[in-house]
């Protein structure tokens, strides 16, 4: 079970970290909510920091290398207007084997991601992600009562376990 709920948290905060920034209350991890929005109010600790920071650099080097000059440029256009990477992929009408390898890029930052995090950060960003979706549509509604679940199954297992 811990490995199915750390793969989705770390889908989930690698894929929005390049949405619109949060506006957060404390300024002491803004570069970093900036990039992973969904680490807003997570305890991050100062190694942690540099290592997300150098993976969301891997992230968008890996993103600029698959994409032509002119995707990239549609790409950070999308972003800069206040899209996220799902509203930019889905403008560039992308090749199979693009899809592919950005699929690869993502698969292999959850894995660096899922290396990084705390039990206890895990459970963070699954409440952030569940504030986030909150009040969205109904297949949102769904995905968030599927990571409650999970949260009280991890909540449960860490209180029997701690």
């Amino acid at each position: 079970m811990k490995t199915k709920f750390s793969s989705l948290v770390t889908k989930s905060v690698v894929i929005s970290f390049a949405t619109t920034p949060v506006n957060i209350q404390t300024h002491t991890y803004k570069v970093l909510a900036d990039l992973f929005p969904l680490l807003v109010g997570t305890e991050i600790f100062p190694e942690q920091e540099v290592h997300l920071v150098q993976l969301h650099h891997e992230i968008r080097f890996q993103i600029n290398k698959i994409l032509t000059s002119t995707q990239q440029s549609q790409f950070e256009s999308i972003l800069e207007e206040g899209g996220n990477f799902r509203d930019a992929f889905c403008a560039m009408n992308l090749s199979s084997q693009e899809q592919a390898q950005l699929r690869r890029v993502f698969q292999l930052s959850c894995i660096k991601l899922a290396n990084l995090l705390t039990p206890q950060q895990e459970i963070k960003i699954l409440q952030n992600l569940q504030a986030r979706y909150r009040n969205e549509s109904i297949k949102n509604k769904e995905i968030v009562k599927l990571l409650t679940g999970l949260l009280e199954i991890s909540w449960q297992a860490s209180t029997v376990l701690g």
